[in-house]
């Protein structure tokens, strides 16, 4: 083994202490760019958003790009010039020369945006939301929430303000606020149709459910989240050859009030302002003129039917711009111009200029007039041909990409079969050239396909070779000192110019300050030259410093420099060379010394029958001395190898394998002396410092007790200090104690283990778990596979053996589940030992399986709707699943020992609803049963309308069927709900001021909280006369001592006033408009309130 071997084996043992320090090599940061792009519909006409970004955004949209223009906030408004359509939306950013797609929207990216729910308005004192069938609605209203799928119902208690989302799995939509008081607008629009009228649009709320009547025909449309919506006209209604009217009108149980809207549509009227209609179809001719016409078409001629439609095939050709002429009784009344698809293969099309990588320009011929799309990966451009049919397109410059080419025809595209593919043309540049030792690694710093080589040796032979580039351009051969080169990369029939020059090697660095203990490097090497110096552990750098002109280098380092081997890196300026050198500081300290790896050892066990000796040193020379007996003997020494240097040497008690204490060795003095000359010396006491034998054995969860052996005879301490109990071992060594309570997972931390042996020594353990018992083994039913069952579900297999009648199963892993060798017979006799550290046996479990192990049905299953637990029955240890009625899984868990379970569930449970159980075992082997939930839930407390007197009849709701109990005077009465939860009960000569209480009992027993009221009295006289536009007062009759408040719209007018004895009273008031509700309020205590409803006249 060499010196630098050994000493990278003691690195890591010497210099743990150290610190690592790392110079990160810095990296051009990617430039940040963030673009948030605000939901559109394909009307949008504007395109708004947020940039973040280091570098100018390009925008491209309209077949055209250009840079996005942001306010001081990031935020962008991008006009187009016509609705957006299906077109795709662009971003760039510039990385150098080239732009780079960094972001690409159309109308489908967002079609999973979700909005917050719509405001039906309130209803029955309760605000509506609304939302997308299936999706959640989550409100926050006076610090309640309040969460429903499709519909929330907000009840209105102090506050107006309410906050709402909505949200489907992980996706929600942003919070939107909404109040009592706001007035309720759902909007229902439908546009004016398409030419074809085979699609019109309309505008509602979003997530709407709308029913459409054309003509005979209904059918249902929904909304999208922009609200928008989509209706397909029947067919014999599109093209315009008959007129129709569309009703369409919103459906939902929670409307506020009836949301309809009508359209008539009126049929194509051909006359001399309008006399012909062309449906824009993009694949055929088609439109409507006078039943009577011609329609020239080329060579070719056109003829309505009856009703004025033609259609016609395009006959595609040369020529892209065609015309369509009009007449009657071959007289010309009309022409129409358009662009046609055409037959590409014959169709002029020529590119006189590619896109580069140098130039985006396109430029070429084709004819005149047309526009022209082209289309790739990374956008859509337009540009359109001159009179003369030339055409140039300025593109953005792209490093690679090619561009579909087509023909942009009355209401489509047309594709023309033709590509742009854009040209590498940039210059290659010179390669560069990377020398490490003996290999040259060419990288071409552009695109290239290869290099050139030429290499010239120094005894004049030579050798041309072409080698291939791959990885980005980078090759590697072998090359050697002083060889001469010339080399090139070549692309094509491109090619850079050459690199020349001589491969000479690195000299070794020389130093004038390299010292142990200093934390300055000085040191000479080539001119210029990049130096990193790398520390002894594992080689990390640890700094770079270049040479100045003259080849001088310093290192200021972060700690001391040790006395081991580090690497130093010594590269080149021009990259031709670099070199790694192994360099160490001088030595100016004594050795250190390691006894069996470890420092500062003053005593070795009389035991031992050698040492190895070792140093952060060479070792130059050394000398050993035992004392035997009171006398200086030299030490048995391993011989070392003529010429050979090492930082160790073997000690050995004797030449014939005895310890120290048989060989009589009570001293050890040692002597190591460094290439330096400096010397270090130790002397080692040889001791008995053997601990005394302590071996425990394995204690289960459960056990009550820990025991183990040691030394016959030996006192044992159970315990901490100042409270241990203590044991004499038995003749065998044995010891026991017991503990205060069964072991569990847990357990308090308990106390260790402890002896000592007369010379002082002392051995300790911890008291540990082992792990869980086996407490049952299952096989299935063709006796391949056997089951062990324990709380855990884990075994340290390694302790355990396992045979299957007599014969030994080998245990490869923790698995409980067990595959065996064979099919075993039955009875199948189980037998698994556990065994102590010491081999002696912990414990044993037998079990003897007459049959395949089955599975028991589950069996006192209870659930009750009060509860969110589930009790049962089963076999021990076995997993179970419960599933609802639905077939949904609630909950899984398994037994315990005993069979037993209890285990709680998210949801509440609902009376008598049906669960069924599944029990499963490791075979595959399941029992099930069904169960329902016990109702212990108790109805909801009833109603009671206002009782006043005369009463003749007590009436509320209940629950439907529920037994109600009514309480009056210490007597009850008991009636029946229906099956719509109304009851009823009839009375006479019930008092005023009476307390009434009504409960409800279910079928199941269970009993409602009490409903309370007082029974009224009722007024004599409660009148009010009308109210006229010029009234300025409201005047009526009602009992004295009634107090009446006059409301106008809800807002009460005039004052509140008292009826005296007169019983008449009159409360000025505002003129009113007509038509305004009025309502009149009389009551008092222990009266029913009268409210009477008038309108203004």
């Amino acid at each position: 083994m060499n010196i630098k071997s050994k000493l990278n084996q003691l690195i890591c043992i010497v210099l743990t202490s150290f610190i690592v320090l790392a110079t990160l090599t810095p990296q051009v940061a990617e430039a940040a760019v963030d673009i948030t792009v605000n939901p559109f519909s394909q009307n949008a006409t504007t395109i708004t958003g947020t940039i973040v970004s280091d570098v100018p955004i390009y925008v491209n949209v309209e077949g055209t790009y250009k840079l996005v223009s942001t306010d001081e906030h990031g935020q962008f408004n991008i006009k187009l010039s016509e609705p957006i359509a299906h077109q795709n939306v662009y971003f760039y950013k510039k990385e150098g020369d080239f732009f780079k797609t960094v972001k690409q929207v159309h109308i489908g990216y967002f079609g999973n945006e979700m909005t917050p729910p719509n405001f039906y308005g309130v209803k029955d004192g309760k605000m509506v939301l609304q939302t997308w069938p299936g999706y959640e609605i989550v409100a926050v209203y006076e610090g309640e929430t309040y969460v429903a799928k499709d519909v929330v119902h907000i009840p209105k208690k102090q506050g107006t303000e309410v906050k709402a989302y909505t949200r489907s799995g992980s996706t929600r939509s942003s919070t939107q606020s909404y109040r009592f008081d706001e007035s309720v607008n759902i909007p229902l629009e439908i546009a004016s149709p398409e030419t074809e009228r085979s699609m019109i649009q309309g505008k509602t709320l979003p997530y709407q459910k709308i029913k459409v009547t054309v003509g005979s025909y209904t059918f249902e449309e929904h909304s999208d989240a922009f609200g928008e919506f989509y209706l397909t006209v029947p067919t014999e209604y599109r093209y315009g050859s008959a007129g129709f009217t569309l009703i369409a009108e919103l459906v939902h149980a929670q409307l506020p009030q009836e949301i309809k809207t009508t359209k008539e549509f009126v049929p194509i009227t051909i006359n001399e302002q309008q006399p012909y209609k062309m449906l824009e179809n993009g694949s055929i001719l088609e439109g409507y003129t006078y039943p009577d016409a011609e329609i020239l078409y080329g060579d070719q001629t056109i003829r309505p039917n009856e009703r004025g439609q033609f259609s016609s095939q395009f006959k595609l050709g040369t020529t892209a711009k065609q015309e369509l002429v009009f007449q009657r009784n071959g007289q010309p009344y009309a022409t129409y111009s358009f662009v046609q698809p055409v037959d590409s293969t014959v169709f002029p099309f020529e590119v006189t200029k590619q896109a580069s990588t140098v130039s985006g320009r396109v430029e070429g011929k084709t004819e005149p007039g047309v526009t022209l799309v082209f289309r790739s990966r990374d956008g859509e451009f337009i540009t359109k041909a001159s009179g003369d049919g030339t055409f140039g397109l300025d593109l953005p410059l792209f490093e690679s990409g090619e561009y579909e080419v087509f023909l942009k025809t009355t209401g489509s595209i047309y594709p023309l079969g033709k590509k742009v593919t854009i040209q590498e043309e940039r210059p290659l540049e010179a390669p560069v050239l990377t020398f490490n030792e003996t290999n040259l690694t060419i990288q071409a710093s552009t695109f290239a396909e290869s290099a050139e080589i030429l290499v010239t040796k120094p005894d004049g032979d030579f050798d041309l070779k072409q080698v291939a580039l791959r990885n980005g351009g980078v090759a590697t051969i072998p090359f050697n000192y002083g060889d001469r080169y010339r080399i090139r990369v070549v692309s094509g029939n491109r090619v850079s110019p050459y690199v020349e020059g001589i491969y000479t090697q690195i000299q070794r660095p020389t130093f004038t300050d390299f010292e142990e203990g200093k934390k300055t490097i000085v040191g000479q090497t080539e001119p210029n030259a990049t130096v990193t110096l790398y520390n002894s552990l594992r080689y990390r750098e640890v700094l770079t410093v270049t040479a100045d002109k003259s080849g001088r280098f310093t290192f200021e380092l972060p700690y001391v420099l040790s006395k081991w081997t580090y690497r130093m890196h010594i590269k080149r300026p021009n990259g031709l060379g670099n070199e790694n050198f192994y360099v160490s500081p001088k030595d100016v300290t004594v050795p250190r010394i390691y006894v069996d790896g470890y420092e500062s050892i003053d005593v070795i066990s009389e035991d031992a029958k050698q040492l190895m000796i070792t140093s952060d040193d060479l070792i130059e020379s050394s000398q050993v001395w035992y004392t035997i007996d009171g006398k200086k003997v030299s030490g048995v020494v391993e011989p070392k190898q003529e010429d050979s240097s090492s930082n160790e040497i073997k000690l050995f008690a004797s030449t014939d394998n005895k310890t120290f204490k048989e060989a009589g060795v009570k001293i050890i003095e040692i002597s190591l002396t460094n290439p330096s000359g400096l010397t270090t010396v130790t002397s080692l006491a040889v001791k008995d410092i053997t601990p005394p034998k302590l071996d425990m054995d394995w204690t289960l969860y459960g056990e009550s007790q820990i025991s183990g052996t040691t030394d016959p005879g030996r006192i044992v301490h159970f315990g901490r200090t100042g409270n241990t109990v203590t044991q004499k071992a038995d003749e065998a060594g044995r010891f026991t104690f017991k503990l205060p309570e069964p072991l569990t997972p847990y357990s308090r931390i308990l106390s260790t283990i402890s002896v000592w042996d007369e010379a002082g020594n002392r051995s300790t353990s911890s008291v540990n778990a082992f792990g869980h018992p086996i407490v049952d083994i299952r096989t299935n039913i063709d006796g391949t596979k056997v089951w062990l069952a324990n709380e855990n579900r884990y075994y340290n297999y390694m302790n355990y053996e396992l045979s299957i009648n007599g014969e030994q199963i080998q245990l490869k892993n923790g698995e409980m589940l067990i595959p065996l060798p064979k099919a075993m017979s039955y009875p199948m006799k189980v037998k698994l030992v556990l065994r102590n550290l010491d081999g002696s046996i912990k414990s044993t479990f037998e079990k003897v399986l007459e049959r395949p192990s089955t599975l028991t049905t589950p069996k006192n299953l209870k659930a009750s709707s009060d509860r969110r637990t589930i009790t049962g029955q089963l076999d021990p240890y076995i997993s179970f699943d419960i599933y609802d009625k639905s077939g949904k899984r609630i909950t899984s868990n398994r037994a315990k020992g005993d069979g037993s379970f209890a285990v709680a569930i998210v949801r509440p449970l609902v009376a008598n609803e049906s669960l069924r159980i599944v029990s499963k075992d490791a075979f595959g082997q399941t029992k099930s049963m069904t169960f329902k939930v016990a109702d212990k839930t108790p109805p909801v407390k009833p109603t009671i309308q206002q009782a006043v007197v005369p009463l003749k009849q007590i009436t509320g709701k209940a629950e439907a069927g529920a037994t109600v109990r009514i309480t009056y005077r210490s007597k009850t009465y008991t009636t029946k709900a229906d099956s719509k939860g109304i009851y009823r009960l009839n009375v006479s000569n019930w008092l005023a001021g009476q307390k009434i209480s009504v409960t409800a009992r279910d079928a199941a027993g269970n009993t409602s909280s009490a409903t309370t009221t007082v029974i009224l009295k009722s007024f004599r006289t409660a009148s009010v006369s009308a109210i006229r536009t010029t009234s300025t007062s409201v005047s009526g009759k009602a009992d004295a001592g009634a107090t009446v408040k006059v409301y106008a719209n809800n807002r009460q007018v005039g004052k509140t006033t008292r009826v005296g004895s007169s019983q008449l009273f009159k409360i000025a008031i505002p003129k009113q408009k007509k038509g305004t509700k009025m309502a009149v309020r009389i009551y008092r205590a222990g009266y029913a309130t009268v409210e009477r409803k008038l309108t203004v006249y």
